[in-house]
């Protein structure tokens, strides 16, 4: 996510045109809700589907051979693993390149890769077998299973979250704590029950979607508890073993280790990997092929190779949207860890995905339930991820023309506004300035019922559309109207959700909540006197590139946050710093990382920032 916010801040340096702001404020909002998963209409196209005839199988196979060479030739991919997955057989499987390139090992269906967060699929499937065998209730707090679970909040109706948000990721959580997440031997994942008491919820339970590897610990602490049983354990007999994955672990065991892909950088070198503390969120080890044993028993409602391994009817909640009710959600659906409704599929209907990505390795799972039909991507080089969601999706139309007849119809811009629901209200007056996910947005009203908005310095006219939406029109020298595709796609709109006046904004089919009015805002002194840069020497941060971190009051009398990254000092945002003590500051806005606390600490060498568990220093 960092490197993309990076590439976006050096896209808005070309300045093609002077409304561009908005609409890499727009990239940036759909990436952080569900356009991160499911590829971006502004990334280079792979090769074009052909116009596959139903049956024809060979065709599809030859189609996918050429896509996936040339997008390893052009994107320096070493290794990589596919998997297609109709009714309840893996129709085609097959290798590419090199799962070690030293030892002229080749990639093949049943080489091993870290899949990331896709590991967190089989974790909610362990939860519904013990939720099936009534040892645990996913609608009861957590803290049932977890007795001594405690964690801040600053919210006076406090929610206790349940397994359900956790799988759903709406439980409030911060996204990750950082320190200690990565290294050569990283802390145990039980760690973050106590690291998680010295953190806040970042927002009620239940109220947004904010993705967070914590969540999923938690339920593998929660399933070593109701079983008694460590979690690899728990795991191999609830999951694995049942589906005949026996090239699946969460620990490099031998007959792993001499299966497993290296890891290659961006350069295409071989690269040493490294550990993560969040087992159940991200470490599991698998296949291609093995992954395509799981898709089998999910597309065929819980049974694999004639036995039942989930009871239907759970099967069937994994596919239920589960946040339909969710305001802020807009028109973004998650079922149980998976992201439905990818709208490049919604020719289709009924598809799921999750994507999984580490520092090297790069995994997609994509499929539509009715049709039994679903296919598997894996990769082990670095920078790969946006090509593996899309080669995923390739392949999963290819399979769906092939085996249901129906080719995606030809891309069309989109000027429907989407659905939203008629509960929320319409904001009185829009000006006001809004705390989004890159920086402060500023809404003047020159004249009533006429908007101006501006962010970073950049100014652009917001006209009235249908049912209270808003059109941006960017005038050159203020006068004259310049058209361009993507302002065409984009509708603004303020609701009031939860009593606070919100922006949503769409862009094509997705419609994410991105920031919100700021309001009661008072900038303490002992802030303001912490303006400047401070560093880290944080081991953790080596991965993630972070340089420093900034803060500095605006204009306008904001305090904000940004972050520099790598030796090009690469500005990643400029967020909204929103002081709630002395110590402590909210980053001010709506989605993954948002509303989670920077807090200072004094040491004997000094004053520090912390920031998801990392320190800070003033230069």
């Amino acid at each position: 996510m960092l490197q993309w916010k990076k590439a976006v801040r050096a896209a808005s340096k070309r300045k093609v045109l002077d409304a561009g702001w908005l609409i890499l404020f727009l990239l940036l909002a759909t990436k952080m809700i569900g356009g991160f998963l499911f590829g971006a209409s502004q990334v280079v196209q792979p090769l074009p589907l052909p116009e596959l005839r139903q049956g024809d199988n060979r065709a599809l196979e030859q189609y996918a051979s050429e896509l996936i060479l040339d997008e390893m030739t052009k994107n320096k991919i070493v290794g990589l693993s596919a998997a297609i997955i109709v009714g309840d057989r893996i129709v085609w499987s097959k290798g590419y390149g090199y799962a070690d390139q030293e030892t002229n090992k080749l990639a093949t269906p049943d080489t091993i890769y870290r899949v990331g967060s896709i590991s967190k699929i089989p974790n909610a499937i362990a939860v519904l077998k013990f939720k099936a065998a009534g040892k645990v209730d996913i609608d009861a707090p957590i803290k049932r299973y977890i007795p001594e679970f405690q964690i801040k909040s600053r919210f006076s109706t406090e929610q206790e979250f349940t397994p359900r948000q956790l799988m759903t990721h709406h439980s409030g959580l911060p996204s990750d704590i950082v320190k200690g997440m990565w290294g050569e031997q990283p802390a145990i994942f039980q760690s973050v029950v106590p690291l998680l008491a010295e953190e806040y919820l970042a927002y009620p339970a239940g109220t947004i979607h904010s993705y967070s590897n914590l969540g999923a610990d938690l339920l593998g602490v929660m399933l070593e508890r109701v079983s008694g049983k460590e979690y690899e354990a728990v795991m191999q007999e609830s999951v694995l073993q049942p589906l005949g994955m026996v090239n699946s672990s969460y620990r490099i065991q031998p007959h792993i280790e001499r299966k497993l892909s290296q890891g290659y950088n961006e350069k295409g070198q071989r690269t040493k990997d490294v550990a993560i503390r969040d087992v159940p969120a991200g470490n599991l080890y698998t296949s291609a092929n093995d992954l395509g044993k799981m898709m089998i028993m999910l597309l065929n409602d819980g049974v694999y190779d004639g036995k039942e391994v989930l009871p239907s009817h759970l099967v069937g909640e994994m596919f239920k949207a589960q946040n339909d009710a969710v305001f802020l959600d807009g028109n973004f659906k998650i079922g149980y860890e998976f992201f439905l409704k990818n709208p490049s599929l919604a020719y289709v209907g009924d598809d799921f995905t999750h994507s999984g990505h580490m520092y090297l390795f790069h995994a997609n799972v994509m499929g539509v339930k009715k049709d039994k039909i679903a296919v598997v991507v894996m990769a082990n080089s670095a920078g790969a991820a946006e090509r593996v969601n899309l080669i995923a999706e390739q392949l999963l139309k290819g399979a769906i023309a092939v085996n249901r007849g129906i080719l995606p119809p030809k891309l069309k811009s989109v000027h429907e506004l989407a659905e939203m629901t008629n509960d929320l209200q319409k904001t009185g007056s829009y000006a006001g300035n809004y705390g989004t996910i890159i920086g402060m947005l500023e809404v003047e009203e020159p004249r009533k019922g006429s908007y101006v908005a501006k962010l970073e310095g950049k100014k652009v006219n917001l006209l009235p559309d249908k049912d209270g939406w808003l059109r941006p029109e960017y005038r050159l020298w203020g006068i004259l109207p310049i058209s361009h595709p993507k302002l065409k796609e984009m509708r603004i709109a303020f609701r009031t959700v939860n009593g606070e006046d919100v922006v949503f904004v769409q862009l094509g089919s997705e419609l994410p909540a991105v920031g919100k009015r700021i309001i009661d805002y008072r900038l303490l002194d002992t802030w303001r006197n912490r303006q400047g840069v401070y560093r880290t020497n944080d081991e953790e941060n080596q991965l993630l590139g972070i340089d420093s971190l900034e803060l500095k009051v605006n204009k306008q009398g904001f305090l904000m946050m940004s972050l520099k990254t790598d030796t090009k000092q690469a500005q990643l945002g400029e967020l909204v710093l929103y002081p709630v003590s002395d110590t402590e500051a909210l980053i001010y806005a709506l989605g993954w990382r948002m509303m989670e606390t920077i807090s200072v600490r004094q040491e004997i060498d000094g004053e520090k920032l912390i920031f998801s568990g990392i320190s800070f220093n003033k230069q």
